[in-house]
């Protein structure tokens, strides 16, 4: 094979893979807008799903949804919903995971348990390598953002340095170099959508508002 007909070919094997690899995000989306919807109209999902109410997907947006009036009843669906991602890891996604483990650290601060809050935001972005929803929208930066307001920078970039390795979306690398310059020279960044509770903003509404 001639070497410009070997280029064409890896040329179109490249096209094939980015072509799967969006396609594969898609579908991952579309099945977490699917769940959402079942859950609207459905909200027992007991003869599909049975307990997946309480501690599946809508818990995430009940937890979140509570947070600011109700703390002690988001910390209880927050660790509720650990303990069911404990038990049945493949019926949940990491960025639920992520979710409720940066809901407790949430919790933690408001109380002024700053470094139980910094050990929430550690754990909450382990092992999210691979999960579609994390891939295509990156870290939660809402608890990040409050912990550089009452001067604690050093967990942020530790955060920071793990989202870089999993966060590939176009532009998302130099997204993380520019907040972590920022926090760096003594900063607090502009992390735009990312800052916004529950998985940049899209939780933070009620059932009946999602789409």
């Amino acid at each position: 094979m001639q070497a410009g007909g070997r280029d064409g070919w890896k040329l179109r094997q490249g096209w094939v893979a980015v072509t799967l690899g969006i396609a594969f995000v898609g579908c991952a989306l579309s099945m977490n807008w699917m769940r959402r919807r079942f859950a609207r109209w459905a909200p027992e999902r007991s003869l599909l799903f049975p307990g997946k109410y309480a501690l599946g997907l809508s818990a995430v947006d009940d937890a979140w949804l509570a947070l600011d009036s109700r703390p002690e009843e988001a910390a209880r669906i927050a660790s509720s919903l650990l303990d069911e991602i404990a038990q049945n890891p493949i019926r949940h996604s990491r960025d639920e995971w992520h979710s409720a483990h940066l809901i407790l650290g949430h919790v933690h601060l408001d109380t002024g348990e700053v470094d139980s809050a910094v050990s929430e935001l550690l754990i909450a972005v382990q092992d999210c390598r691979g999960d579609p929803v994390m891939l295509s929208f990156g870290p939660d930066m809402s608890l990040a953002t409050r912990l550089l307001e009452v001067g604690t920078p050093a967990p942020v970039l530790a955060y920071l340095e793990v989202c870089f390795e999993f966060w590939r979306m176009p532009g998302a690398r130099r997204r993380i170099k520019r907040w972590s310059a920022t926090i760096a020279s003594g900063g607090i960044p502009d992390f735009g959508p990312n800052s916004s509770p529950g998985l940049t903003g899209a939780r933070v509404r009620s059932r009946e508002q999602l789409p």
